[in-house]
């Protein structure tokens, strides 16, 4: 498949700074944001059942911090990952003084800067684009996940394809909670395999093999402690698995 053709057939801009700020816009609806909460996703209070595929715009993953102020977003700094794009630190962007900060619905004081990864969905049918929007640490391995099978196979084969995926729950462990649901998106195929032949981890379509899901990460203890507390304080409409 061409580099035009792949072009063609995504409802995403193909220049890339009208495609960036069409994918900051998506955002500041929240009827296009595709959340994982409590082992299930949704967009609102809509519920989207556990198998339906999309296509993932592998090559379209950004990074990076939100600030909200009471829930509406208010300023970013982000950027794709295919631009090298280099997310400051939290300590750079300011309102450092917790004492000024808003407090959550625990009476606690919440962090107004999020750290997020956004993935576009698109469906395969309708050709709407939704914006997977995470700030857990499962949610950026499962985007992270995608995005490491799109390159390795871009090396490969030199082929732009985007990925086919379905939703699902994946799991985390750690000795000191067990096990943890986490999103998870399967690759069952890509736009340039056969529609009749999906492509499964390293399966043969037309002499190229396709590469297996990233490697689950492993934390220590103390490392997954300390990520659980740091996404507990940017929690922003989200539910935060206890990983």
């Amino acid at each position: 498949m061409s580099n035009q053709l792949a072009i063609q057939q995504s409802n995403l801009p193909a220049d890339i700074m009208d495609e960036a700020d069409a994918l900051l816009a998506s955002t500041k609806s929240s009827e296009r944001l595709l959340k994982f909460k409590k082992g299930q996703y949704f967009v609102m209070d809509d519920e989207v059942k556990l198998g339906t595929e999309f296509i993932a715009h592998a090559g379209q993953l950004t990074t990076g911090w939100i600030k909200f102020v009471g829930n509406k977003v208010v300023e970013r700094k982000m950027g794709r990952a295919a631009d090298r794009f280099a997310s400051p630190e939290r300590n750079e962007l300011g309102d450092l003084d917790q004492s000024q900060w808003e407090r959550d619905d625990r009476g606690e004081f919440k962090d107004p800067w999020t750290f997020q990864h956004l993935l576009p969905f698109e469906n395969p049918e309708s050709g709407e684009v939704y914006i997977f929007t995470s700030s857990s640490i499962g949610g950026q391995i499962a985007t992270e996940q995608i995005v490491q099978a799109y390159a390795k196979r871009l090396k490969h084969t030199g082929s732009r394809a985007l990925p086919i995926i379905r939703i699902a729950v994946g799991e985390m462990t750690s000795k000191k909670f067990g096990k943890v649901k986490r999103p998870h998106f399967e690759i069952v195929g890509w736009e340039d395999a056969p529609a009749a032949s999906p492509v499964k981890p390293m399966r043969v379509v037309g002499g190229v093999k396709s590469f297996p899901d990233a490697e689950e990460p492993q934390f220590s203890d103390a490392e997954i402690e300390a990520r659980r507390a740091e996404a507990m304080r940017h929690a922003n409409e989200e539910e935060i698995i206890p990983f």
